[in-house]
């Protein structure tokens, strides 16, 4: 239950692992506030919004990052849907940080978000990400390749986009995390005990 031991446990561990999505992202995270535990603990229990902070871009100032923390209902998607449409062409991604498990209609809210917006939203549970899952043993080195660097790979690939593997957006956890947008190549490198490394390559869908 939100508010309890382990909801405010975890929500202090992910906050490093919320500065480091945010850096692979782009985001300058140096002016990202530190809260103690005992400044989450007391917003966990009155109003979540108090640990709410936004971040700048490196290479485009103009361009934000939102991370708001707090329950997120389906009854307020069309609240939160007319707050994007308000920031017209304002280039923003939006992190929300819920007590609640990722459910699919997050996914298809996200979805809708982005077909509507073009604004990138992504839902993460703390307990999801005390631990940066790019770390993991387990899981392949994940890039996303720069639009003007993507028609050479296509070429050299032999390769038209839409024959790409597809990676789901905001359903694959990974590709969540690292904020692919429909339309993004994905370059995954996964370890080969024959050739050291090999390369594949999927499309954001």
């Amino acid at each position: 239950m939100k508010g309890d031991f382990e909801y405010i446990d975890a929500l202090v561990r992910s906050l490093n692992t919320i500065k480091e999505m945010l850096e692979f992202r782009g985001f300058n995270t140096e002016s990202m506030p530190k809260f103690s535990p005992v400044e989450i603990r007391s917003a966990v229990s009155t109003e979540d919004a108090t640990l709410n902070f936004q971040l700048k871009h490196r290479e485009e100032p103009t361009y934000t990052a939102d991370v708001r923390f707090g329950r997120v209902t389906r009854n307020s998607f069309p609240s939160i849907l007319t707050e994007i449409l308000e920031l017209g062409e304002d280039k923003r991604d939006i992190v929300f940080i819920i007590p609640e498990k990722v459910a699919v209609y997050h996914h298809i809210f996200a979805k809708k978000v982005w077909m509507e917006t073009k604004k990138l939203i992504s839902f993460f549970t703390p307990s999801y990400i005390v631990i940066n899952p790019l770390t993991h043993v387990l899981v392949p080195k994940h890039k996303i390749v720069k639009p003007e660097a993507a028609q050479a790979l296509l070429k050299n690939i032999h390769a038209l986009k839409r024959q790409l593997p597809v990676l789901a957006f905001h359903e694959d956890p990974i590709g969540r995390f690292i904020g692919a947008k429909p339309g993004d190549i994905i370059h995954i490198q996964r370890p080969s005990p024959s050739a050291g490394v090999y390369d594949i390559y999927r499309v954001c869908a």
